[in-house]
């Protein structure tokens, strides 16, 4: 026979269970969502405040041991000795050694005395006469060293100058002209020759160890990177930094990742004038058209962010499709890919090919 039993059915709040519960798990998960979109932008930020900070901090501390060395130079020029030295050079060339005296005397009494990085400290009078104070135990070929001051630094340039020696590649001279306060008449120059490494290292100990920072200027190149010589630093100050402004970001998950900076020191772009806004985004323009053909990103990411920084610059930054970041906005720093010296040149090279 035939079974007739009727089938059982799922009941009523069997439904009712099974609904609550694809609802309270799709609010989960929502939940998960939004709370890791909300701690990723919050880590994200955290992150560029951070580095931007660090970055003012180590901008701020270059600047104000600049003005250090600057703010010594006029207590050499009140000295009566030292002056007498170079308005009276018949006087001043039978005293040396007074002279010389007055010079470690006034460098111990600063307070670049207790930044420990200054090597020695030379001033010339219009009648090439050399005053010279170390200010460390290295020593130095002075005669050399003041053969190529003399042969190098602009006398016409009232400013403070900065220059490297090939004798001396470990030094920085920072060097100023001097004028009479009587006639207004240049009558010599001084010199303070820095220790570059002691000085760089000291600027940048508050910067995270996976940074590292480069000065450039026509005349030298300093990295606190070890990795990088000063043959690769100049070759990437003369390849990225003359084209288009613009210098390749250390950390590459993003393969390509620039910035180009204005050649003007403002913060906003409103600050600039309107035909240097121009170049300025032609230049960006000019960047990015090379890293499209350079590295076919499928899409370039924009960024000026910097809440507290002090100078305008772009992030280029290449996207790759389902790559890293796809479809996010980028990190200021994932801290995830770095290359060595000879990787860095290798992009840089393939960027400048197409600039």
């Amino acid at each position: 026979m035939a079974d007739h039993t009727p089938k059982k059915y799922p009941s009523l709040r069997f439904f009712i269970t099974v609904t609550i519960m694809i609802i309270v798990g799709f609010v989960l998960l929502l939940s998960v969502g939004f709370y890791y979109i909300k701690t990723s932008s919050i880590l994200r930020k955290t992150s560029r405040d951070s580095i931007v900070r660090e970055l003012n901090q180590v901008n701020d501390t270059i600047q104000d041991q600049v003005e250090t060395i600057d703010s010594v130079i006029p207590l050499f020029m009140s000295n009566e000795v030292i002056q007498n030295a170079l308005e009276n050079p018949d006087a001043g060339t039978n005293h040396p050694f007074s002279v010389e005296r007055q010079m470690s005397y006034i460098y111990n009494s600063s307070a670049l005395s207790e930044k420990n990085f200054t090597d020695s400290i030379y001033i010339y009078n219009n009648h090439n006469i050399i005053y010279h104070a170390y200010t460390s135990g290295i020593l130095e070929n002075v005669e050399d060293t003041s053969d190529f001051l003399q042969s190098t630094i602009d006398a016409s340039d009232p400013h403070l100058m900065c220059y490297t020696s090939p004798l001396h590649e470990q030094n920085m001279y920072f060097a100023r002209n001097l004028y009479s306060s009587n006639s207004g008449n240049r009558i010599g120059m001084i010199v303070i020759n820095i220790n570059a490494r002691k000085w760089i290292e000291y600027c940048s100990k508050t910067i995270d160890s996976s940074w590292f920072i480069m000065l450039f200027n026509r005349e030298f190149s300093l990295s606190t990177d070890s990795d990088f010589s000063g043959e690769d630093l100049q070759t990437l100050y003369s390849s990225l930094n003359t084209k288009k402004g613009s210098v390749l970001f250390k950390e590459q998950s993003h393969r390509g990742r620039v910035i180009v900076a204005s050649k003007h020191h403002v913060s906003e772009i409103v600050d600039l004038p309107d035909e240097e806004r121009a170049a300025f985004l032609d230049d960006v323009n000019h960047v990015a058209k090379a890293l499209h053909e350079a590295f076919h990103p499928d899409k370039i990411n924009y960024g000026a962010y910097g809440d507290d920084g002090h100078h305008l610059h772009f992030h280029l930054c290449p996207k790759y499709r389902n790559g890293f970041e796809w479809k996010t906005v980028f990190a200021m720093n994932p801290d995830r890919v770095y290359l060595d010296a000879s990787q860095y040149r290798e992009l840089a090279q393939a960027i400048i090919q197409h600039l």
